[in-house]
């Protein structure tokens, strides 16, 4: 078993839950995640079995769409319902045009300083494990970037405001669902997320862990579409790939699929200067 498997994420169980509930299910040890989903949400997780773990680095470069929900008025210590309520603020009325306006303002290259709560690791720790101790320390921000943001719809007499973004790798929703409570003036917390798309991989298209999955693979080629194909015209450029060697192409793109005179994938190439790529990752 080699591939991609689109998996959709149940609440209340962590990836790491569901990769080990999927490596009983399909009787292997080599399986793996891209991007990491919180407990309380769900949705598309991209795994990747066998071969397909060595795809996942550039899968976890995508860009991601996301459903969610704020609980406008609370804060939480994790910035979503699992948290402890460590703030209540007042709502002030609110119209769609002045959230229009407030989502609008997020639109763009931002810095965002990640949660406390949070996998990233900090000199060898998880931040997570830091703030479950009351342990607070500095982070630093990291750029990322808002495609869009868009309000769905505001509940007036439930303070709860549903939006969808399309986002880059590494933001962080909690923290962008609270900065949208603080430039309404108020404070607030998320209280559901359904990630609805990793790049091209869309929802629809994911499955259950209860569905039988033996035949639900995409295969490496096909889930790295979004990256330049280039097919070896002969014995030689094939045989220099398979051991690894640079090669010469003309192509604009930093980073190529490199496929063999069958149309097989064979390893995934990175500019290394001007028409000079070198592997940086080989399938068996």
């Amino acid at each position: 078993m080699d591939g991609i498997l689109l998996i959709n994420k149940p609440i209340n169980l962590t990836s790491h839950d569901v990769i080990n509930k999927l490596r009983r299910k399909l009787k292997i040890k080599r399986i793996g995640h891209a991007g990491t989903l919180d407990p309380f949400a769900s949705g598309v997780l991209v795994v990747g079995v066998g071969q397909g773990t060595k795809c996942l680095q550039f899968l976890e470069i995508l860009d991601k769409e996301y459903l969610g929900v704020i609980k406008l008025g609370i804060k939480t210590n994790t910035g979503d319902l699992t948290g402890e309520v460590i703030e209540t603020k007042e709502v002030n009325e609110l119209d769609e045009n002045q959230i229009n306006d407030v989502l609008t303002s997020f639109v763009g290259e931002q810095e965002q300083i990640p949660p406390m709560f949070s996998a990233l690791k900090v000199e060898g720790k998880k931040l997570y494990e830091l703030a479950r101790k009351g342990v607070e320390i500095e982070r630093k921000p990291r750029s990322i970037y808002i495609h869009s943001l868009s309000l769905k719809g505001y509940n007036s007499d439930e303070k709860t405001l549903t939006f969808t973004v399309k986002c880059s790798k590494g933001t962080y929703v909690r923290t962008l669902g609270e900065d949208i409570a603080s430039k309404l003036n108020t404070v607030g917390h998320l209280i559901s997320l359904t990630r609805t798309k990793v790049g091209d991989f869309k929802l629809v298209d994911c499955y259950d862990l209860e569905d039988y999955l033996d035949d639900k693979f995409i295969s490496i080629k096909d889930a790295l579409k979004h990256l330049k194909h280039y097919q070896v015209k002969n014995d030689i450029e094939e045989k220099m790939v398979f051991n690894g060697r640079k090669i010469k192409l003309k192509i604009k793109e930093d980073l190529v699929l490199i496929l063999n005179q069958k149309e097989e994938p064979m390893a995934v190439y990175q500019r290394i200067n001007e028409n000079i790529f070198a592997s940086l990752r080989g399938f068996n």
